[in-house]
């Protein structure tokens, strides 16, 4: 301890109304006879408040550290004031095993000013000043400047009194209110509406008013990670809300059996704890929020677990098979159905076939080509494809297609690209279909094609594709038609 600190507490601590700088240099401690020895005996017994006075500055000591008392202006300050803002003066320890007083609650006021010192410098001052009567209320606001809170926020939390200013837990209560204050970003009077517990219509818009403040702290990608955890603890603590309710009223409201045609069964909705709730609604009722779901996958658990239930006949008396049920595999709602549509992606495999099947046929189990594009296919198939790809052998099979038969358009889609910065590459895509029966289908003689043939009326190309559809029509081509500039 510097010399300075322990110079201020020998001054300023006594014993027995003598302090103890004066004790403790009395000189009859150090008195010799003539022998040289000592004449004074140094015990418990002999010298009771010598050691008083060495046991409460000892215990001083140790208080001092543990609330970090290391200033000598902190210390000077508890020394004069303690008293007067009712926090445990330094010189009121007790030294013997029962002291007078209870000593706990000013002990706790003294802790209590350490962490609010911490926060706000001048609440020890501000403490100070409350217990003046002199003080006046502008006085003890301007004080508060530190806390951080306008002149209107001190008017609404201290409503008006000068009293709590001297009372150390109201100035805790301050510095958290102010904080929470900085921290919502909005007035003290706007707080304590939004404290506000009635069950009015006004309840809503004070609700969307707390979250449109909350979110306007975050950027917009940053809500949703942060909003998350704070709605996963809002959503447990309403299961647990709901999921009491129901039970207390099911207990209340419903018996714990009925009786079906004369048979008396377990009543389902007489609910006493979650896994009775389980057994009704065929959903876990205990269920936290961390795993993400979805309402359909939530619905086919649901009613997987009901189909179950009912082959084990736990449903009864709603739902009850009866072995020819069990044993029937001829209709279209057959319980046996279950086998293969209890599992969702097997079910889901057979219905795209089933409705579908054009879709999922292998192209080289088609036998509905037409002659024109086998000839295609063989050409493609048997050498490498020239530099400009397949557009001659497309336009030429395009040409014989045309022959033969009376193509109608089916359908036209144009898409856009940009090539380069000044100009844009739109393409056309439109399909054919033959319609009416086939005319003979001539030999060709050549295999050459001009493609400077424009297809939609501007300067560009042309590509055709043919390839086989369904029986209905011989064969489905789609022309390509590439315009640069427009």
């Amino acid at each position: 301890m510097p010399a300075e600190h322990a110079a201020l507490l020998l001054a300023r601590i006594a014993v027995n109304g003598q302090p103890l700088a004066t004790r403790f240099t009395d000189a009859a401690i150090d008195a010799n006879d003539a022998a040289g020895n000592y004449v004074t005996e140094l015990s418990a017994a002999a010298q009771p408040s010598l050691y008083a006075s060495y046991a409460l500055l000892h215990k001083v000591v140790r208080l001092m550290r543990v609330h970090g008392v290391t200033a000598l202006d902190d210390l000077r300050w508890l020394l004069d004031n303690a008293a007067d803002v009712g926090v445990l003066a330094f010189g009121d320890l007790p030294v013997s095993a029962e002291p007078p007083t209870d000593l706990f609650g000013d002990w706790l006021a003294l802790a209590r000013l350490r962490l609010l010192r911490a926060t706000v410098p001048s609440a020890p001052e501000l403490l100070r000043l409350g217990s003046k009567p002199a003080s006046t209320l502008a006085q003890l606001r301007t004080a508060a400047a530190d806390f951080g809170l306008s002149a209107d926020d001190l008017a609404k939390l201290d409503a008006g009194r000068r009293a709590p200013y001297r009372d150390l837990r109201f100035l805790a209560r301050l510095c958290a209110a102010a904080a929470q204050i900085k921290r919502l970003g909005v007035s003290a009077a706007t707080c304590f509406a939004w404290a506000d517990r009635d069950t009015d219509a006004a309840q809503a818009d004070i609700a969307r008013q707390i979250r449109q403040t909350a979110k306007s702290k975050y950027e917009a990608a940053a809500w949703l990670s942060t909003v998350t955890p704070m709605q996963d603890n809002m959503r447990e603590h309403k299961r647990d809300g709901l999921l009491a309710h129901l039970i207390e009223k099911s207990l209340r409201i419903e018996s714990p059996s009925v009786t079906v045609d004369g048979t008396v069964y377990a009543n389902r909705k007489y609910w006493r704890n979650s896994e009775d709730v389980f057994n009704y609604f065929l959903i876990d009722v205990d269920m936290s929020a961390c795993q993400l779901t979805s309402r359909i996958q939530e619905a086919i658990s649901a009613v997987q677990t009901f189909v179950q239930r009912c082959f084990l006949n736990v449903e009864k008396p709603e739902v009850l098979i009866s072995g020819a049920e069990r044993a029937d595999q001829v209709s279209l709602d057959a319980w046996s159905q279950w086998k293969w549509m209890k599992n969702y992606r097997i079910w889901e495999a057979n219905r795209k076939i089933f409705l579908y099947p054009e879709n999922w046929i292998e192209p080289a189990l088609r036998d509905d080509k037409s002659p024109f594009f086998v000839e295609l296919e063989n050409e493609l198939l048997q050498g490498k494809l020239p530099t400009r790809g397949p557009r001659p052998r497309c336009a030429t099979t395009w040409r014989r297609c045309t022959r033969c038969t009376t193509s109608r358009w089916s359908g036209c889609i144009t898409t856009s690209t940009t090539t380069r910065p000044s100009t844009t590459c739109r393409r056309r895509s439109t399909g054919c279909m033959s319609s009416g029966a086939p005319r003979p289908i001539p030999r060709p003689t050549s295999t050459a094609a001009s493609t400077s043939t424009p297809g939609c009326g501007r300067p560009g190309s042309v590509s055709t594709s043919i390839s086989p559809v369904s029986t209905s029509c011989r064969w489905c081509i789609t022309v390509r038609c590439t315009c640069f500039g427009w």
